[in-house]
């Protein structure tokens, strides 16, 4: 048996089996095949089927190619490749029992609000209300749903008038098509017959003699706190947080935008690359861009990439962070820098699914699920003119706002015990109870950043076991902790009262205990809690001598 591989543009579109005594494809409906193209005759071509034979014979005006030759009539083979106007036609053979079977993805509801203040997500459900006898109204939650009589069906229809395989429903990025899948009588939508079209709310679908009217229903889920205090990375029992937990539960299988809002510090990308994890998308690549500290000449490019020559120093053509995140997500921090310029260019890729890279004029197909973060009320900046409109509400889709340190205080002895396990080679110390006291009675400008630094500058500073208030040095008043450095089993990075670098403060904590171990490499590296080959390597990047 022959299938045909209908391809646009480089992109298989649909199949069609052969398996009717005279197929006929042109733009007109009546049809077997219709592809709504002007270039394309009303009745382009006829392959009609003779024994084990099928002969294509050309109907146009414009001429159909097989294999790059124009033909009237001509024998059709596996692999013979016809060409109809923009459209390639690759011919295969397949075998009836190896019809591929199509993995079902289970997809969520369309997502279409969340509002913070009451806890309701709102979602949008499809619904097909099958009218008749059979009178049944289904749900879907496939991203395919066939329709047919044979059982394996997700659907099953009962009437002489219904092929086996009839029709197929899928959902597309959130938008739902109707396929027909070489019926015997054909599928109508609103009338007309149709091969595959896009299936709008309150349409009728008629197959056989069933009715079936496609329709939509909206849903409000409570969002309850979660149980859990630790939640992929991040720790807080605070009820908002736990909240936010539950949200991101919920959206693992949605593909909606979502904006976080909060204060430096507040763990806003923890929260995005926790969305992604617990996502469809979580084999697929996880980008981030700070939009507030790359500059405006560059950041159009490091978007939307470039093509060769589109400025002095494009050398070749690069891709942007949306094509090399296709399939994934791409986290945009600190969006309220986005240039004004650019805001509009960052709306249609949000709207469209497309892209044009600097200096080019094709626009490329980008499947990419936007989530966003800011420091700063995108509502204010709106009415300030800062920050356009249209965007916002088109990013304001599910918007989570994170509470920062000061508003959950009674966090700070679960992520001081969290960082002490977890990124600090110094888990056997305690914190005095005087010391916890302090920290509560700070007012953290800097979030759980500032408090993750000032507990490695503690353990750095601290010569017991037990950490005391005077080993706490906080970041002068009215300046935020920025203080950026990574723990890992073999090194504690910190910063003591002046703030110095990192790589001071490393060097004179090792030179310290040097001299108090008498130049001992073996003791002064279990002192320090690192590796002998560690110390080593530290003792020659820092240049340090016996003196």
């Amino acid at each position: 048996m022959l299938e045909l591989s209908l391809q646009k543009d480089g992109q298989e579109i649909m199949r069609y089996t052969l398996v009717k005594e005279s197929t006929s494809l042109g733009r007109a409906s009546q049809n077997d095949i219709c592809l709504p193209d002007p270039d394309i005759s009303r009745v382009h071509l006829v392959i009609d089927r003779k024994g084990e034979r099928f002969i294509i014979t050309d109907k146009s005006t414009n001429g159909t190619h097989v294999n790059n030759e124009r033909i009237s009539s001509a024998e059709l083979r596996p692999q013979d490749e016809i060409t109809v106007g923009p459209w390639m036609i690759v011919v295969k053979q397949i075998q009836e029992e190896d019809r591929p079977t199509e993995i079902i993805e289970m997809v969520p509801t369309k997502v279409l609000s969340y509002k913070p203040e009451t806890k309701q997500l709102i979602s949008q459900k499809a619904l097909l209300d099958i009218q008749g006898k059979q009178n049944k109204s289904y749900a879907i939650v496939k991203s395919l749903v066939s329709i047919g009589t044979a059982k394996s069906n997700d659907i099953v229809l009962e009437d002489d008038h219904i092929s086996s395989y009839h029709c197929r429903i899928e959902n597309k990025k959130g938008d739902y098509f109707i396929k027909d899948l070489q019926s015997t009588n054909g599928t109508l939508l609103n009338g007309q017959k149709i091969v595959e079209a896009p299936l709008a709310f309150d349409s009728i679908i008629e197959i056989g003699k069933v009715k079936i009217k496609f329709e939509s229903d909206e849903e409000v889920e409570q969002i309850k706190e979660s149980k859990s205090e630790e939640f992929e990375g991040i720790v807080s029992n605070h009820p908002k947080m736990r909240s936010i937990f539950s949200l991101i539960n919920r959206l693992a299988r949605a593909d909606a935008t979502v904006l976080i809002q909060g204060e430096t510090g507040t763990g806003k990308e923890l929260i995005a690359k926790a969305i992604h994890r617990k996502s469809l998308r979580d084999q697929k690549p996880y980008l981030a861009i700070n939009c507030g500290a790359i500059s405006k000449d560059l950041i159009e490019s490091e978007l939307f990439g470039h093509e060769k020559g589109a400025f002095t120093s494009a050398h070749q053509q690069r891709r942007g962070l949306f094509e090399q995140a296709h399939g994934g997500t791409l986290f945009l921090d600190e969006l309220g820098e986005l240039p004004m310029d650019l805001q509009p260019k960052l709306l249609r890729v949000l709207e469209s699914g497309e892209i044009k890279r600097v200096g080019g004029s094709q626009l490329i197909d980008v499947d990419v699920r936007i989530i966003a973060a800011t420091n700063k009320d995108l509502a204010q900046e709106v009415s300030k003119g800062k920050f356009r409109e249209d965007l916002f509400y088109r990013l304001y889709v599910i918007p989570i706002h994170v509470p920062p340190l000061r508003e959950r205080i009674e966090d700070i002895p679960a992520l001081v015990n969290y960082f002490l396990k977890t990124v600090s080679a110094h888990s056997s110390k305690k914190f005095d109870p005087e010391t916890m006291d302090m920290l509560a009675n700070h007012s953290w400008p800097g979030n759980v950043r500032e408090l993750k630094n000032v507990i490695g500058r503690a353990l750095l500073q601290s010569q017991s076991p037990v950490i005391k208030p005077n080993d706490i040095q906080f970041a002068p008043a009215g300046i935020k902790d920025r203080t950026a450095y990574e723990y890992d089993s073999e090194s504690v990075a910190s910063n003591p009262k002046v703030l110095k670098t990192l790589q001071d403060v490393e060097k004179e904590k090792i030179i310290l205990e040097l001299k108090k171990n008498k130049w001992n490499k073996t003791l002064t590296a279990k002192v320090l809690g690192i590796a002998k080959s560690t110390l080593h390597e530290k003792i020659k990047k820092y240049s340090i001598e016996d003196r």
